[in-house]
């Protein structure tokens, strides 16, 4: 069990503060076993659950639910991630109308928290801030070697393909 934060925006943090987290879309595969096959690098946003009107009983019983901002991993020349760094490389992922992609599914598809470095390409924003960075940038690395665990289920599925 690990906490996340998915914060709105405050004086503090105009841009509100999100952990990016590990999401299971495909039940028959298995973190860590399965690596990111099956699951995809998500921004998490919000979790809420919904209350069911005044005398009526929630079929769902208590069910959580999370609204999350994805990710795409973007490959890169020679494989599936940067030669350099060994890591991959996101993009946040957006709608042909340039919106963000974000979807609502069950709290219990959260499966990790990840930690994403920022990617700046040749030179940084000079406006970032430790406030506003991850709001404002919209590439990423995909940080393999922050949590012993993590770095293996990329490492050995990354192997053996």
């Amino acid at each position: 069990m690990q906490t996340v934060i998915a914060a709105p925006p405050s004086t503090t943090w105009p841009h509100g503060q999100y952990d990016a987290v590990l999401v299971n879309v495909d039940s028959s595969k298995e973190w860590p076993k399965s690596g990111l096959e099956g699951h995809c690098i998500t921004e998490l946003q919000l979790i809420f659950c919904l209350v069911p009107p005044h005398g009526q009983r929630p079929h769902w019983n208590n069910r959580f639910l999370a609204y999350i901002q994805r990710f795409d991993i973007v490959p890169q020349s020679g494989g599936e991630y940067d030669p350099i760094t060994c890591m991959h490389v996101l993009h946040r992922a957006k709608r042909a109308n340039g919106k963000y992609f974000g979807d609502i599914l069950p709290l219990n598809q959260l499966q990790a928290p990840v930690n994403l470095v920022l990617h700046f390409r040749k030179t940084a924003n000079k406006h970032l801030s430790s406030m506003n960075s991850t709001a404002l940038l919209q590439e990423f690395w995909l940080n393999k070697y922050w949590e012993k665990e993590f770095f293996y289920a990329l490492t050995s599925v990354s192997t053996h393909t």
